[in-house]
């Protein structure tokens, strides 16, 4: 771990810090009627957790030779890549809807930022965009945009 991937964990646990914090000062309520904060509470200790065992796993590796952050020129250009496609699925979210764009955003990230084989990326493409579904829509029940496929979903 380099002193970059050190400074981007440590921000992301300070981040997620920020929106722990913020979750309970709004009330979090329970899952069966949650409150205000519930989403960002847990979305904080999600990334508060995951950024501790980050550091945790790779404790070892602290002492190593500093790398660098972008090696490649290629390291620069999927980080562009990446912050141009959530704009353009900010955009298409509406015309394509929730469902497909979501689909086909995981499938960008997984094939082309960092690519994977195809059954992989299908395979977790599918599962992101059905989970993503059913935890927004059917659990939370948050009207997201249903585009070009209303007629056929229960929104």
């Amino acid at each position: 771990m380099n002193k970059y991937e050190r400074s981007m964990t440590l921000g992301f646990m300070v981040f997620g810090a920020i929106f722990l914090i913020g979750g309970i000062h709004y009330k979090i309520g329970r899952f069966n009627s949650p409150g205000g904060g519930f989403l960002p509470f847990w979305f904080g200790l999600i990334l508060v957790t995951l950024g501790g065992a980050h550091l945790i796993s790779n404790w070892k590796e602290l002492k190593k030779k500093e790398e660098k952050f972008f090696d490649k020129r290629s390291g620069m250009k999927k980080m562009v890549f990446t912050f141009i496609s959530l704009p353009a699925y900010t955009f298409l979210l509406s015309w394509l809807g929730f469902i497909i764009t979501t689909f086909l955003f995981m499938l960008f990230l997984l094939r082309f930022i960092e690519p994977q084989k195809w059954k992989v990326v299908l395979i977790v493409s599918i599962m992101t965009t059905i989970v993503a579904y059913a935890f927004f829509v059917l659990w939370l029940r948050a009207s997201l945009p249903p585009g070009i496929l209303e007629k056929f979903l229960p929104y």
